[in-house]
């Protein structure tokens, strides 16, 4: 799903392999209220707060839970799928959807543990660009089916460039080994990679760092 805030009116787009479905959200400045308050009862200080902060804090998620993921239900239902991608855009950035709550809590003290948090339902992600998604879904699926990946435009430039600030020890193009890294990482106080990456959610041991490929094992 992706998100377009407007100050006149919000957008949010569930794109599939099969469709695209648009529906209209309120403006701009509601997301804002409701993402400021939101934010605000996450923040819990002190233990006299925590039971009308966490009232309020079920209230809100559930608000934004209807405006932002309710409209879309029944086409996520329609498409039957277990993970959902989300495109925030401005304040929703800040939300993390996981925890909004599909359903009303009305119990002022209750088991957090028991709310009907999103992530009970579906496994959620986040991008912050269409286009870039994509990118990584096409280079992922080169990656997975002919063993080849998609040259990435800027990562020899980012890695050369934090020479700027830190003495570094970059290792770009053939020198980005599996050995190269091995041998030079345990030296290294702070470790960038600039590199192709993929997370199997399925079996996480097997997510994966992409080095220069060459006959390592």
């Amino acid at each position: 799903i992706e998100y377009y805030l407007g100050d006149s009116v919000s957008y949010a787009f569930l794109i599939s392999a099969d469709c695209i479905i648009v529906k209209e959200l309120p403006a701009k400045s509601v997301m804002k209220d409701k993402t400021e308050l939101f934010r605000e009862n996450l923040d819990i200080t002190k233990k006299n707060e925590i039971s009308d902060r966490s009232t309020e804090l079920a209230k809100v998620s559930n608000e934004l839970y209807n405006v932002l993921l309710k409209p879309l239900e029944d086409e996520l239902d329609r498409l039957g799928t277990d993970k959902l991608i989300i495109i925030p855009d401005g304040e929703l950035g800040y939300i993390p959807f996981e925890i909004l709550l599909t359903e009303p809590v009305n119990q002022k003290k209750s088991n957090f543990s028991k709310y009907p948090y999103l992530l009970r339902e579906i496994d959620v992600s986040y991008a912050y660009s269409a286009s870039l998604l994509f990118d990584l879904l096409t280079t992922r699926s080169l990656g997975k089916f002919r063993d080849a990946f998609i040259d990435l435009e800027w990562n020899d430039v980012e890695a050369e460039s934090i020479g700027q600030y830190f003495n570094n020890n970059a290792k770009i193009g053939v020198q980005a080994t599996e050995k190269s890294f091995k041998e030079n990482a345990p030296d290294a106080r702070i470790l960038h990679l600039a590199m192709h990456a993929f997370v199997d959610d399925d079996e996480p041991m097997n997510s994966k760092l992409v080095f220069y490929q060459d006959n390592d094992s």
